[in-house]
This record gives C-alpha cells, structure tokens and sequence, in this order.
C-alpha cells in the first residue's frame, strides 16, 4: 500500500515541478528575494519538506547563478 501511495505521489510532484519551480522562480524576481551570487544556508532535516526545498534550490541555483554547496550535520 505504502509503495502505491509514493508512487502516485511521485508522480503528481513530476507532473507539477516545472510549474512549482516557475512560479517559485517569478516570486523571487518579484521580491528581489535572492541577487546573482548571493550565498544561501537551508536548514533540510531530510522529511518530505526539506527535501523538496532542496530540489527547488537545485533546481533554480543556475537560473540565479547560486553556487550550492551542501553540508550535513548530524
């Protein structure tokens, strides 16, 4: 059951990320939230949460020329 639940999930988050990361993309133009070379520390305690925040930075860092680096602490 689990398995047929994080498949269904994984593929509506595949089906909605290009969308997720334009409209998180325009709301950090809107706001001026990040500026090219600007150096960013996120908090990822691995749930489902920090992990899409980090997808998303992954997925923006070349459109704000981000240069990510990833450190975890335990």
């Amino acid at each position: 059951m689990q398995d047929q639940i994080d498949h269904k999930t994984s593929s509506i988050l595949s089906e909605q990320r290009p969308k997720l990361v334009d409209t998180v993309k325009k709301t950090i133009e809107r706001y001026s939230m990040i500026s090219p070379n600007d150096c960013l520390l996120a908090g990822v305690s691995g749930g489902a949460d920090s992990v899409a925040l980090l997808l998303l930075l992954i997925d923006i860092s070349q459109f704000f020329n981000l240069n990510l680096r990833i450190g975890i602490a335990h």
